[in-house]
């Protein structure tokens, strides 16, 4: 009895342990790569960012953007920026101008006139 205990005791330990991302039962949410970026000046980096759409939002067609300003110096991209995927891929670039510090922006994807976002911060050095 004991070591169906413990099997069952690691089992449940090792599931504790993973990272499920849920899809949502109504609407649809943000999920990012990374939730934080740090880039030197001159330098870019990607993050993927997925779209967990629940049924109803399965075919509607996203557009990306963002709810905040960038900060001066700051750049991002978005590929693709609209189309009827559940990933896209943001590309930020420090340019050389750029100011060092840690700010915070909100990306978001627009399906169905419904806007979601999820913060990302992004560290320049």
């Amino acid at each position: 009895m004991k070591p169906l205990f413990i099997v069952m005791l690691i089992s449940a330990s090792i599931v504790g342990y993973s990272q499920q991302v849920e899809i949502p039962q109504k609407e649809f949410a943000l999920s990012l790569s990374d939730e934080m970026v740090t880039l030197a000046r001159g330098e870019n980096k990607k993050v993927d960012i997925r779209i967990l759409k629940s049924k109803s939002y399965e075919k509607g067609k996203m557009k990306m953007g963002l709810s905040s300003s960038l900060p001066a110096g700051v750049t991002l991209s978005f590929d693709p920026e609209k189309g009827e995927g559940d990933l896209s891929q943001a590309t930020i670039t420090a340019l050389p101008e750029a100011q060092p510090g840690t700010y915070s922006i909100i990306v978001n994807a627009t399906i169905n006139y419904k806007t979601k976002g999820s913060i990302l911060k992004i560290a320049v050095q």
